[in-house]
């Protein structure tokens, strides 16, 4: 029997970790938050479909984030907004197109759908900078372990910004 991996990823990618779960937790309530909120305050109400396009929203969430690795990266502040900006335009992308091929594009107010990209981008944005500061906070505290990089060239500076850029 020949075991092969299932994942092209690697162990180390695949990891995870309460702090990705808290976050990808955080980032879904503050997407249907908003959402919800945008929908009421401009309809008094919720229709099927705005339930519809939440639900395919919030699963687009997932894979695409996943894909991104969005929660599986650190990095700093200015990379992971330029990747959560990929990710979230192409999980609205998907959303255009789903309302495309099922002719329901005039179902959904464009207005309601330029907010909610904008304000979930701010919202997502602040929410990942505010978790980022919270686990320097409370690693601040904690026993450091020393490690030693032998060697220089490219490898060793790679090797150490990802061990210095790890929270």
């Amino acid at each position: 029997m020949v075991f092969e991996p299932r994942s092209s990823r690697s162990l180390l990618q695949r990891r995870s970790s309460v702090s990705n779960a808290i976050q990808a937790g955080l980032d879904g309530i503050a997407v249907i938050g908003i959402a919800w909120y945008l929908i009421y305050d401009q309809f008094g109400y919720i229709t099927s479909d705005y339930v519809i396009m939440l639900l395919l929203l919030i699963g687009a969430l997932a894979v695409i984030y996943d894909h991104y690795a969005i929660y599986r990266t650190n990095v700093g502040l200015s990379i992971k907004a330029f990747r959560l900006f990929k990710a979230w335009s192409a999980t609205f992308c998907f959303l255009v197109v789903m309302a495309f091929l099922t002719k329901q594009s005039e179902t959904y107010s464009r207005l309601l759908v330029v907010q909610l990209f904008i304000i979930g981008y701010i919202a997502q944005l602040f929410l990942h900078f505010a978790v980022r500061e919270l686990q320097k906070r409370f690693t601040a505290h904690a026993r450091l372990d020393n490690a030693l990089i032998i060697g220089n060239g490219d490898l060793a500076n790679f090797l150490y910004q990802k061990i210095s850029n790890n929270p």
